[in-house]
């Protein structure tokens, strides 16, 4: 296991030795997902390094979301009124979940309303909810655009 800032630095390095152009941002979304372990980044790596080009969209597509991020995908599409989106993310869920999934699943979609409403009370300081609440700061990047369309007063009087 390594630190994620020698990870970043790692995975640029080896795209370059396997002829993969990575941007920083790239991976650091790799390791967000895949996690510190240099021989689970080595094995994307190379997968990766089989693509003409490399985007933002193909590691999207690419790495499957961890069950935390797809809850906070569940989080965010409820909150943005997309309900196909949150009928698919459910399925998903319930298809990977087995007998103890809906607990699992609730006490994440909790923690994903504490980390909204901590975003919200920071005014959007992602970095300091994550060192305070050790929350994921990938997540709470993405979902940092939810917490701007929040009334902090309203959030202030619960």
């Amino acid at each position: 296991m390594i630190v994620k800032t020698a990870a970043l630095k790692w995975c640029v390095a080896e795209a370059k030795v396997r002829e993969c152009e990575l941007t920083n941002r790239q991976a650091e979304m790799i390791v967000d997902r895949v996690g510190f372990d240099q021989l689970r980044l080595s094995n994307f790596l190379d997968q990766l390094a089989l693509a003409e080009k490399v985007t933002d969209d193909l590691i999207d597509n690419f790495i499957p979301l961890a069950r935390t991020e797809n809850v906070f995908d569940l989080f965010i599409s409820v909150l943005a009124g997309d309900y196909d989106k949150v009928h698919d993310i459910i399925s998903y869920l319930e298809s990977e979940s087995g007998v103890d999934g809906a607990y699992q699943t609730m006490g994440l979609l909790a923690s994903q309303a504490t980390n909204l409403t901590a975003l919200v009370l920071a005014d959007g300081d992602s970095n300091s909810v994550a060192s305070d609440f050790s929350a994921n700061p990938y997540v709470l990047r993405k979902m940092a655009s939810s917490a701007k369309g929040v009334d902090k007063k309203t959030e202030e009087d619960k």
